[in-house]
């Protein structure tokens, strides 16, 4: 890719990195209108960037629009295999859409490399938040925490993905145990 192209898209990219941050918050549909153009550019500047394609699938999530989130997601995994946040989301989407033998390969592949790939126990409880498996979904928070995974750090709770566990007691004690804030608890 000639540097011009890649100077843009990380332009592009960082732009949109503030804008999924406010989509991420529930600030309304303009900023989230604002996302998607922002991140559609980006994969137009470079289609095979990872990360163009994981945040347009992420933030197509965020717009309930699930066939062009998967359509994204399965491009980002297919550029990088070992993207568990990828996967994680693919999973979450295939759920969404009804393909739960999809996410349960997804989700069974992602629990099986927990301690052995970073982000592994966050991306499996995502898949298990889209398929309805509340349960399942924080244990694996619980253990992404004891191992420390840099899901804390580099991803929002404020995600809606967390919206039908926020008011339940183990998620509040998570949240308090990885030292987040406590507005986390109501978007």
């Amino acid at each position: 890719m000639p540097a011009a192209n890649a100077a843009a898209t990380s332009a592009y990219l960082s732009h949109f990195q503030t804008l999924a941050g406010i989509v991420g918050t529930g600030f309304g549909f303009l900023t989230l209108c604002a996302a998607i153009a922002a991140a559609r550019r980006a994969v137009e500047l470079d289609s095979t960037l990872v990360v163009s394609r994981f945040m347009l699938g992420g933030v197509y999530l965020e717009a309930n629009r699930i066939p062009e989130s998967i359509q994204d997601l399965e491009a980002a995994v297919q550029l990088s295999e070992s993207s568990t946040s990828a996967l994680g989301l693919l999973g979450y989407a295939y759920a969404k859409s009804g393909k739960t033998t999809q996410a349960m390969k997804i989700a069974s592949g992602l629990e099986s490399s927990v301690g052995k790939k970073a982000g592994a126990a966050s991306a499996a409880a995502r898949v298990y938040m889209g398929l309805g498996d509340k349960g399942r979904a924080l244990a694996l928070l619980e253990r992404a925490a004891t191992i420390h995974d840099p899901f804390f750090s580099s991803e929002s709770m404020l995600e809606s993905f967390f919206d039908p566990v926020r008011a339940d007691p183990r998620f509040e004690a998570l949240v308090s145990r990885v030292g987040l804030s406590k507005r986390l608890l109501s978007r």
